[in-house]
C-alpha cells in the first residue's frame, strides 16, 4: 500500500512544502546529534545539579543523566515555544 501524502501549504509563501520521509529525520538527528561529541558532552544545569553526559544510571548510581533534547534545548534555547510539555500532557 502507497502512503498516503497531503500536500501542506507553506503560511508565508503559500507554495507546497516538500514531502519528508522517516530517513530524513534519522539523517538530520545523526547530522545534528549523532555523530557530533561535542554535542553530546553538553552540561545542562538541573534541579539536582549538573548534568553528566558521559554517565548514565547503569554506570554511577550517582550520575545525573539528561535526554538529548534537553541538551540540544540548552544549546538552542526555546524561545518560549518547546512543545514537549504539551506532548507528554497528551500522552497521560
Amino acid at each position: 500500500m502507497e502512503p498516503i501524502h497531503v500536500d501542506v501549504i507553506d503560511p508565508k509563501t503559500k507554495k507546497p512544502k516538500p514531502h519528508r520521509q522517516g530517513e530524513d529525520i534519522i539523517y538530520l538527528w545523526d547530522k545534528i546529534y549523532a555523530t557530533d561529541s561535542m554535542m553530546k558532552g553538553i552540561v545542562v544545569e538541573t534541579a539536582t545539579g549538573p548534568s553528566t553526559p558521559d554517565k548514565d544510571y547503569y554506570d554511577d548510581i550517582n550520575a545525573n543523566p539528561v535526554f538529548p533534547y534537553q541538551q540540544l534545548r540548552a544549546l538552542v534555547g526555546d524561545g518560549g515555544k518547546w512543545k514537549w510539555p504539551e506532548i507528554y500532557k497528551n500522552l497521560v
